[in-house]
């Protein structure tokens, strides 16, 4: 896995600096990619999301409620994203712990995916005695995955691992606030206190805590969907798209101008 590792980055770095430009899609890839030793211009480019799919729509929030057999008044938390450990959906999982403890409103959290760390994460609700408020719906298909979006109160997020964090994009264009362990993946798509929390702590009551924060709190509810659909209008495919013909355009204009 060293050896792995070490011709990985040895690799990226020979190959980008061969390039006239390179795009990566969070600050997060960029700051890694400079730490390799990437010396040419990087430009951040998270990939665009299609707003005629991923939006908002009150219709379906019921319609799903009613075919999961879900009360109108149960308020829906949810996370997407595959079952692995690096995903740590267990920190969720007990965050959900801490925020039933501290609450009469009714709630269920909806953990959409699947993969190798499914079946542990069954046992760790069930060891915590709170199965009964969890919905492990395993794989779901692409074109489903947009009417739990659109079912959901707010999306939840504690994976530190990805690369530009897409799911929270498809959550913020179909409006809904966001609580999220802090990551530069994803600082262009979650503004602290603007459309959402990003927590710092590691703390899944703290995490718990702003999770609630946003629920019980109607116009701060209000407050972060409107800024979330604001902030999603700014990545659209199109928009994205626009951004990325402008870069080759300025490379263009550089490389024939040194010509």
């Amino acid at each position: 896995k060293i050896i792995t590792s070490y011709l990985a980055e040895i690799l990226i770095a020979g190959f980008s600096n061969l390039c006239d430009e390179v795009i990566a899609p969070s600050s997060k890839i960029k700051n890694c990619l400079m730490s390799q030793g990437v010396k040419k211009p990087i430009y951040v480019l998270p990939t665009g999301v299609n707003l005629r799919i991923f939006k908002k729509s009150s219709k379906m929030k019921g319609t799903l409620k009613r075919k999961l057999k879900i009360q109108p008044k149960t308020k829906i938390i949810l996370y997407v994203g595959r079952m692995g450990k690096e995903k740590n959906v267990e920190f969720l999982i007990r965050a959900f712990e801490e925020i039933l403890k501290k609450t009469e409103t009714p709630l269920s959290l909806f953990l959409v995916g699947g993969g190798p760390h499914l079946n542990n994460l069954r046992q760790l609700a069930k060891n915590l005695n709170i199965s009964q408020f969890i919905n492990f719906t395993d794989q779901v298909s692409y074109k489903e995955i947009v009417h739990f979006y659109q079912m959901a109160d707010i999306f939840v997020f504690s994976s530190l691992t990805d690369t530009q964090g897409i799911v929270i994009l498809e959550a913020i264009s179909c409006g809904l606030p966001i609580v999220a362990l802090n990551d530069d993946a994803f600082a262009k798509f979650v503004i602290e206190n603007n459309n959402g929390f990003l927590i710092e702590k590691k703390s899944p009551k703290i995490f718990g805590e702003r999770v609630l924060e946003i629920l019980e709190n109607p116009k701060l509810y209000k407050k972060f969907s409107i800024n979330s659909l604001k902030i999603a209008g700014q990545f659209s495919e199109e928009k994205q798209a626009e951004k990325l013909v402008a870069i080759y355009k300025k490379m263009i204009e550089r490389k024939n101008f040194k010509d």
